[in-house]
């Protein structure tokens, strides 16, 4: 069915003619998930040739979005290899090295569209990835949750590029820029720690192509 609705989209874009006809245009996976775009097809046929792109979003989701503990788990407030074990109120709050969604679960992700896209000539977006705010000042690890965002941030980005991978953070307002209009300090950067990672990142992660 998705299928289907990406292929009326083409032909619909397509048909208008104009400079429609040679738009680039971007279809998602399913649920943007990774695993879904690999183990489902959902590209549809072009007929101009080299326009198409996959998205998909990254979003590990104990780590990234997870707001309070539940039966299954716990929310993740720390990620990377060095800063494992972390423990608030007797709960580890680390990702850690041998983590579920640790560095090497990162690059096996984007590998597979890799594999499965870039190297096949159809380049992917990554259109969101990002993590939530969370306040830990009571338990004195502020900067820490900071340092280990800006980390995440930095290996995403470079991972994303050396997987041909273009990353788009989902910069939400008060979190890297101040996007109040009303403000002197309108777009100042309110958060450099982040952003930071992000360049570092971006500067040193190098596209296949």
């Amino acid at each position: 069915v998705l299928k289907s609705y990406h292929q009326t989209f083409v032909n619909t874009v397509r048909e208008t003619g104009g400079n429609n006809a040679l738009r680039n245009l971007i279809v998602q996976a399913p649920s943007t998930a990774i695993d879904k775009a690999i183990e489902y097809d959902v590209m549809p046929t072009d007929v101009v040739e080299d326009r198409m792109m996959m998205e998909v979003h990254f979003y590990p989701y104990t780590y990234a979005l997870m707001e309070e503990d539940a039966d299954w788990g716990n929310a993740h407030y720390f990620w990377g290899k060095q800063y494992d074990n972390i423990y608030i109120n007797g709960v580890n709050r680390s990702v850690g090295a041998n983590g579920w969604c640790n560095e090497a679960y990162v690059d096996g992700e984007f590998a597979k569209m890799k594999n499965r896209y870039v190297n096949q000539g159809i380049p992917v977006i990554l259109g969101e990835y990002a993590v939530m705010n969370r306040d830990v000042t009571a338990a004195g690890k502020q900067q820490t949750f900071e340092e280990s965002r800006a980390y995440y941030y930095e290996y995403v980005n470079r991972s994303a590029k050396n997987s041909g991978i273009v990353p788009f953070l989902w910069e939400t307002p008060g979190n890297i820029f101040n996007r109040d209009k009303n403000s002197n300090q309108d777009n100042s950067v309110i958060n450099p720690t982040a952003l930071d990672g992000i360049m570092k990142g971006a500067r040193s992660g190098k596209y296949p192509y």
